[in-house]
């Protein structure tokens, strides 16, 4: 949960960046700004003087979007008590595999049948999802399991949320990976995985 509000910024703090990153795609966001939560998206990533982190964003300021009328874009500083990241695209952990990572799943498997798979394990919304760790780039990254599926070749999927630290920020990223109980496992709570 977002525990305070994102600070605005103006042009003139970002005068001279260290580090210019534009997302393409954006980065999904939860920000909470002026008092509200605010679904939106991030453009831009500035690393400024001073070690601080600036973001361009955008955020609908009405439930209902009108073109050109209620869609606002501003700079923020970085804060992970004030907005949430969720990047659509890759991560740089995940641009150089290591042998026992998880593999990952990058679409759904297509069949006459639809996707040739059936949930065998669904979380229901009033309970918690179930914390996982998964190995990617050689490292445990804590996340949360969501849904498994199995595959008309009796293969194994699950669909996880999962939390990488990138340049001191934690991104959370929607991943399917193939069912590996040793690149996959439940999380004890205590920053180590079960034994595998």
């Amino acid at each position: 949960m977002l525990a305070r509000d994102a600070v605005e910024l103006g042009v003139e703090d970002l005068a001279e960046p260290v580090k210019v990153s534009v997302w393409e795609p954006a980065a999904a966001i939860g920000l909470r700004l002026d008092g509200q939560y605010r679904n939106g998206r991030a453009y831009e990533r500035r690393d400024v003087a001073g070690d601080r982190i600036a973001f361009r964003v955008g955020f609908l300021t009405s439930a209902t979007y009108k073109p050109g009328v209620n869609y606002r874009e501003t700079w923020v500083w970085g804060d992970p008590r004030a907005m949430a990241l969720r990047p659509l695209g890759d991560s740089p952990l995940e641009s150089q595999p290591r042998p026992g990572d998880a593999v990952r799943l990058r679409r759904p498997l297509r069949s006459t049948a639809g996707y040739g798979e059936e949930v065998v394990e669904s979380y229901r919304p009033d309970l918690p999802p179930q914390p996982v760790q998964v190995r990617v780039g050689g490292e445990w990254h804590r996340g949360n399991a969501y849904h498994r599926y199995r595959h008309a070749d009796g293969r194994l999927s699950v669909r996880v949320i999962v939390r990488f630290d990138e340049h001191g920020w934690t991104m959370a990223y929607v991943r399917r990976y193939w069912w590996d109980p040793a690149a996959i496992t439940e999380d004890l709570g205590n920053g180590r995985a079960t034994p595998t």
